[in-house]
């Protein structure tokens, strides 16, 4: 499994030709050259052994049972969290980290899983990007949890906030071309699972 985050920064959805192709987000250099190296690797191995691998390249997932820690989660869980802390506590605004124009990818993660499956199917020994190329603003996702959570309050964006890189998207269309695979859960749709399956019970 790959990362976006190996890929060069880019202000436009990164094809595979990209990979290892440049600098990467400096918040990230050390997590995306684990990754590289893991990709590499599997070339390599799969040369020299007659081996066979596939190196997906994966949106940033979302779920149940995700990590919840501030310095672990991924942006959708972690924002969810805080939204749910801060509603219980009575706030008047949601706090958001980042800016309301960042562009990312958000799949649920069963949705995740099953284009993996489907890629192993008809893909053998790359590099593939395996998402569903559906560009998605934190101030989107940040709209739809407040929506979710039926908390009628403004979202204010911290200053100061990690930002991360602006735009971070994978082109998926040589998967999606051949696959013809799609994505099972709108946002909304998987959002309402995760509340109901992490914090609902």
């Amino acid at each position: 499994m790959g990362s976006s985050c190996s890929y060069p920064e880019s202000d436009t959805a990164v094809a595979e030709s990209a990979f290892h192709s440049g600098p990467v987000h400096a918040s990230v250099e050390g997590y995306a050259l684990a990754k590289e190296i893991l990709a590499i690797g599997s070339r390599l191995y799969a040369q020299q052994y007659h081996l066979h691998y596939l190196h997906c390249v994966l949106a940033t997932m979302y779920g149940p049972h995700g990590h919840k820690e501030p310095d672990r989660s991924h942006f959708v869980g972690g924002m969810l969290q805080r939204a749910i802390y801060e509603q219980a506590e009575g706030k008047s605004v949601f706090s958001v980290w980042g800016n309301p124009n960042t562009v990312r990818e958000a799949l649920y993660v069963e949705d995740q899983i099953d284009a993996i499956l489907t890629a192993d199917q008809c893909f053998d020994n790359t590099v593939l990007n395996c998402a569903a190329s559906q560009p998605v603003t934190i101030g989107q996702v940040a709209q739809a949890i407040l929506n979710v959570l039926g908390w009628r309050v403004e979202p204010v964006y911290l200053e100061g906030s990690f930002q991360g890189a602006s735009y971070k998207v994978l082109d998926s269309s040589r998967f999606l071309n051949t696959t013809g695979w799609k994505p099972r859960f709108a946002l909304h749709d998987g959002l309402q699972m995760v509340l109901e399956r992490d914090y609902l019970r």
